[in-house]
């Protein structure tokens, strides 16, 4: 019986994984404007050595078409042009490397029941194969946390600022999760704590000061969301 669960197992994880490798640089069939404009970013690194608005590689947030956005994905998309040449496939294939990121910790912190599980859902297929900076700001917001229980909140404090840099709304998520963790798993750390959360801090001033900061989040703030949205619902929802 264990046998045939460990088959099951194994059969479901490799499942998992080739949902996502498969034809990951064509479908979905075209990048959306997102992924566009982080390949293009890319691609301008590689060959000016500035981005696309003529600014250096080194700047806390990239202004954008009519957006502004987080480096960190760019960077690795950089990278990866480096090796394989910036495509569709470049573009998505840090948010691939995500997924495989999550579902290792979740392995080393949950087991390979919580792992595989999350290997084969269908919504973590779906954003793995796309190049969201939300889901690799999921795998540093994992890995802060795993590594905070794991009694090592000075790293944490690294990974916190990964996120940071990878999708703006960590700004606020990011250190309130960092201290909540610590406090209830990691609170005799105290001296790594603090350097931790000094590193989020200082990674927060940096991000503070840039030029963009005040136009990035009045352009956050402003976009329509659950709290703001005005729009009615449809009739047939009204009266249902």
């Amino acid at each position: 019986m264990k046998k045939i669960l460990i088959i099951l197992l194994f059969s479901l994880g490799l499942l998992g994984l080739a949902a996502r490798f498969w034809q990951l640089g064509k479908i979905p069939v075209s990048l959306y404007w997102d992924e566009a404009a982080i390949g293009l970013d890319a691609r301008s690194l590689l060959t000016t050595g500035k981005d696309l608005n003529g600014q250096s590689w080194l700047q806390p947030i990239f202004t954008s078409y009519g957006d502004y956005k987080a480096p960190v994905y760019i960077w690795l998309t950089t990278f990866l042009g480096k090796f394989l040449s910036v495509s569709e496939l470049t573009v998505r294939l840090p948010s691939l490397l995500a997924s495989l990121g999550v579902a290792w910790l979740l392995f080393k912190w949950l087991g390979p029941f919580v792992a595989i599980s999350f290997l084969i859902m269908p919504w973590s297929i779906h954003f793995s194969r796309i190049g969201f900076e939300s889901h690799l700001s999921l795998f540093w917001l994992l890995l802060m946390t795993y590594l905070i229980i794991k009694k090592q909140p000075a790293w944490a404090g690294l990974a916190a600022v990964f996120g940071i840099y990878t999708y703006f709304s960590l700004r606020f998520l990011a250190p309130v999760l960092f201290i909540v963790t610590f406090l209830l798993y990691a609170n005799k750390k105290i001296k790594q704590f603090l350097i931790g959360l000094t590193i989020v801090g200082i990674g927060l001033l940096i991000l503070i000061k840039s030029p963009n900061y005040a136009a990035s989040q009045q352009y956050r703030l402003s976009n329509n969301n659950l709290i703001t949205s005005t729009e009615r619902k449809p009739e047939r929802l009204k009266n249902s």
